[in-house]
C-alpha cells in the first residue's frame, strides 16, 4: 500500500503542510457531521433512518480515527490545532 502511495505522489502531498491543514478542517467537519447525524437520531423515532443514522455514524467515525491517526503520524504542529480543530477523539459528541 505504501509503494501505492509513493508512486501515485499522493503520500509527498500528504506531508506537505498543505495536506496538514487539509486534515485538521477535514476532522473539523467530521466532528460536526457526527454532532448533526446525533441530533438527528435523537429526535428521530423511524427504524429505517435510525439504521441509516448508525450506520452513517460508523462510517464517519471510522473516517474520523483514520485522519486523526495521520494528523498525529505527521504530527500537526500546535499552531495549526489551535486554529483549525482540537485534534482528539474528546472532541467528538458523546454517543
Amino acid at each position: 500500500m505504501d509503494q501505492l502511495l509513493e508512486s501515485s505522489g499522493i503520500r509527498k502531498r500528504m506531508d506537505s503542510p498543505k495536506a496538514e491543514r487539509t486534515i485538521a478542517r477535514e476532522l473539523s467537519q467530521i466532528a460536526a457531521r457526527l454532532r448533526e447525524n446525533q441530533r438527528i437520531f435523537d429526535m428521530t423515532g423511524d427504524d429505517d433512518l435510525l439504521d441509516a443514522l448508525i450506520y452513517e455514524q460508523n462510517a464517519l467515525l471510522a473516517r474520523y480515527r483514520y485522519l486523526f491517526k495521520l494528523a498525529r503520524s505527521q504530527s500537526v504542529p500546535e499552531d495549526d490545532k489551535e486554529e483549525s480543530v482540537c485534534l482528539t477523539p474528546s472532541a467528538l459528541p458523546d454517543f
